[in-house]
């Protein structure tokens, strides 16, 4: 009889909890799908992620929509992507120019000495400071 007691226990508590379905628990609550045996792999993301903006202080990635909140093992390898773009493109490029986020293409700023005054181009004004303005 004591046995059959501990049988509809165990019964009660396995059906009453739900099945994962090998997600992790804690992140599933807030939304994300993210099996547990891609943990790691997930973990190793975020800290490649965490690494790369502390080392550039990349601050576009505030403005970045991601349309499926619940992968986020593919967020975390999208982030990266657009990282290490942006790396590559910043090493690609002499210093003369100076890369600003956008979607695919890249825009560039030419700090050359060419100023349009009064909307002639082609007066040149050299400066020898290394300070100049940024048209707005």
């Amino acid at each position: 009889m004591k046995r059959s007691r501990e049988r509809k226990k165990e019964a009660k508590t396995t059906s009453s909890v739900p099945d994962s379905g090998g997600m992790d628990e804690l992140l599933e609550v807030l939304g994300y799908k993210v099996k547990s045996t891609d943990m790691a792999d997930v973990a190793q993301k975020l800290e490649q992620l965490e690494m790369v903006m502390g080392e550039d202080g990349i601050l576009q990635l505030s403005d970045t929509v991601h349309y499926n909140p619940s992968d986020l093992s593919g967020w975390v390898q999208s982030m990266l992507l657009v990282l290490n773009d942006n790396n590559n493109n910043n090493t690609a490029h002499d210093s003369g120019h100076i890369l600003l986020p956008g979607d695919s293409s890249t825009t560039m700023i030419d700090f050359s000495s060419e100023i349009v005054v009064h909307g002639k181009p082609g007066s040149k004004i050299h400066l020898d400071d290394d300070l100049r303005a940024i048209a707005g």
